[in-house]
């Protein structure tokens, strides 16, 4: 739960060793996990992760990019909580961007990854690991500092 959930998982442990000081250590110890296991069973990971938000950059007709994202949003939300947006919108920071085919003429200095407009299960892969790669570089600056 601690690498699946960590923000989540974190919060509630610091509440649980704040406000129960009165119990033995054991059972502090194993209080958080009760707590995240019935949290993530009543609730989505969009109530406690990060935003990965997600830039889509392709050539393709409007009803393709809605099927890539809704495809994709299905597949991810039941782990990661994200949000898409076009790439041209410069004022919006973004984690990972997908193509279709390079369309940009802007250099791109963040994680970028091609997939198909079918959306195979190579690029549902590609997509989720480095949705995973995401928050583990998050945690590891979060734990930095």
């Amino acid at each position: 739960m601690k690498k699946e959930y960590p923000q989540l998982f974190e919060n509630i442990e610091k509440i649980v060793y704040e406000n129960n000081l009165e119990l033995e250590r054991k059972v502090l110890d194993s209080l958080p996990f009760a707590y995240v296991h019935t949290y993530i069973a009543v609730f989505s990971p969009h109530d406690f992760e990060e935003e990965i938000k997600i830039g889509l950059e392709t050539d393709m007709p409007i009803f393709t990019e809605g099927y890539i994202e809704r495809t994709l949003k299905t597949i991810l939300q039941s782990k990661f909580n994200i949000s898409f947006g076009q790439i041209f919108d410069a004022k919006d920071q973004f984690d990972l961007i997908l193509n279709t085919n390079q369309t940009s003429t802007q250099e791109i200095t963040i994680r970028e990854i091609m997939i198909s407009p079918e959306i195979l299960s190579r690029d549902i892969f590609a997509v989720y690991s480095a949705c995973e790669q995401i928050v583990l570089e998050r945690m590891k600056s979060r734990n930095k500092e």
